[in-house]
């Protein structure tokens, strides 16, 4: 897609903004196997619940119950860094969306960041693009690249400034004050004298993130285009505190230059007591909200190119590529036990998979030995599961004796297994060996429970009174079961979306 054929998500009318919402791929950013959809779910709640929010439809409070939203835990490093992913109740999600896109408070919000951006000296380049040709309902998340919107951009910056200094926040989402969001839409002032006040639609959003949440005030569920908006409404607020900062220091804006992609910061300069300044005004205005710098992540250098560049990726550059599969994997692996979880992992490993989907001879090959590597790759790295398993369903029916071939399969889950609490592993590869008969694999994540017929309720809706919105969650199945058995043996191309991290 063309820049040309793009819209800033801020250009929809609060109809268009609802409809992107309620899309599915803004619903969840994960990818998930085709025969996973929430689009028919959400949609019936969606036209059920109309204009409304929960409470016309609640038998209690939701910040009373636990599990209101389902979190699906996806490992980072294979050990005990884990990410949650959280599917919000589609109720309380379609609610949110109402809020946020009643046309009032769209306009609000859209005027609240044109206010901050006639003045704001931060270039934020995270605010969602859509598709203005085709339907927004059939579009995927349209965030640009990191390469293409900062790595980009920085090294163009080289040739203005000499040091870049670079910070993120520590656990963003997790560590967001859910009052914070009402003061980033009507301030702070306002809205400490207005708590409990309906009149001001930021309170509303502060008590639905708070009743997905057993009534907590810290954090925000990590997982969907809507969340990641959310956020950035408190980002933005926080590029204009910072920005008021650095005007009252008397600070020319034509002596530094701040890039922000979400909660990642880059600040150009030319006098390295000058960028320490700006980090410092970041470091308090952040706290003022509740955030804090990531000291593992926050450093500066005078060389802005190749500090632009992530160091993985400068490594990679100096490989050779090798023509052989096996070789290729030996050095893919040795590379991912430098740079684990890295961008330059995640883009050999499509490669990688590209060249198999070609190959059709593999006599050559040593098939278990390839199955190993790749499996001990997606075990030293599950940034790269969706890949890993696409690779090894091809390498899986290779093996021609049914016996053999299942004792492998079960070999591979066994040891990717001691993965600890990644349900997202196991929902793809349920997906590489979905064709095969009496696995006998049993599965702890529930959608592939569900995936196999089990009744499972993912979400909490004991406090739903509506008797008819209950009905909708036990008749509309995310499991599509013709889509399912319609899926090839081998995971194609088609169904995975993975964003190319250059």
């Amino acid at each position: 897609m063309n820049e040309s054929s793009k819209i800033n998500i801020l250009s929809l009318t609060s109809d268009e903004a609802k409809k992107f919402f309620l899309n599915e791929k803004s619903y969840c950013t994960l990818d998930l196997p085709k025969y996973i959809s929430f689009q028919k779910l959400l949609d019936s709640l969606s036209n059920k619940l109309n204009n409304s929010t929960y409470q016309s439809i609640k038998k209690k409070n939701p910040d009373q119950y636990e599990n209101i939203n389902y979190v699906l835990f996806h490992s980072k490093d294979g050990g005990y860094d884990w990410r949650p992913f959280e599917l919000i109740n589609p109720v309380m999600y379609i609610s949110l969306v109402n809020v946020l896109t009643k046309e009032e408070n769209w306009q609000l919000i859209i005027n609240r960041f044109n206010e901050i951006d006639l003045k704001s000296v931060i270039k934020c380049e995270s605010i969602p693009d859509v598709d203005k040709i085709e339907d927004l309902n059939k579009q995927k998340n349209q965030i640009l690249n990191w390469w293409d919107k900062t790595e980009q951009n920085s090294i163009k910056l080289s040739l203005e400034y000499d040091y870049l200094f670079q910070t993120d926040i520590v656990n963003c989402y997790s560590e967001i004050y859910t009052h914070s969001i009402a003061w980033a839409i009507h301030q702070k002032e306002v809205i400490k004298k207005n708590k409990k006040s309906k009149d001001y639609f930021g309170n509303i959003i502060d008590k639905h993130l708070q009743n997905m949440s057993y009534g907590q005030t810290n954090g925000i569920p990590q997982g969907s285009i809507l969340m990641d908006f959310v956020a950035e409404i408190l980002l933005k607020y926080a590029d204009e505190l910072i920005t008021n900062h650095i005007i009252k220091k008397h600070i020319s804006k034509d002596d530094f230059y701040i890039l922000r992609y979400r909660d990642d910061y880059r600040i150009f300069v030319n006098e390295v007591s000058l960028g320490r300044e700006i980090m410092k005004i970041i470091a308090e205005e952040l706290t003022s909200l509740g955030l804090k710098l990531n000291i593992n992540k926050t450093g500066y250098s005078d060389n802005v190119i190749l500090s632009s560049i992530k160091k993985d990726k400068l490594e990679f550059f100096k490989n050779t590529k090798n023509n052989n599969l096996q070789k290729r994997l030996i050095q893919l692996y040795e590379f991912s036990l430098k740079f684990p979880n890295s961008g330059s992992v995640s883009k050999e490993m499509t490669k990688i998979r590209e060249k198999i989907e070609k190959m059709k001879n593999f006599s050559k090959e040593n098939i278990e030995v390839l199955i190993s590597l790749v499996t001990e790759i997606i075990y030293k790295n599950p940034r790269i599961y969706i890949e890993g398993n696409a690779i090894l369903s091809y390498l899986f029916l290779q093996i021609e004796n049914e016996i053999q071939r299942k004792n492998i399969i079960k070999k591979v889950f066994k040891k990717l297994k001691k993965i600890l609490n990644s349900g997202y592993f196991e929902i793809w590869f349920q997906r590489a060996t979905i064709k095969e008969n009496e696995l006998d694999i049993e599965y702890e994540e529930n959608i592939c429970k569900l995936v196999e017929g089990n009744s499972i309720n993912l979400w909490n809706i004991d406090w739903i009174s509506d008797k008819g919105v209950k009905k909708i969650f036990e008749d509309v199945k995310i499991i599509n079961e013709e889509e399912k058995e319609k899926m090839p043996k081998k995971i194609d191309k088609s169904e995975i979306q993975i964003f190319d991290g250059y």
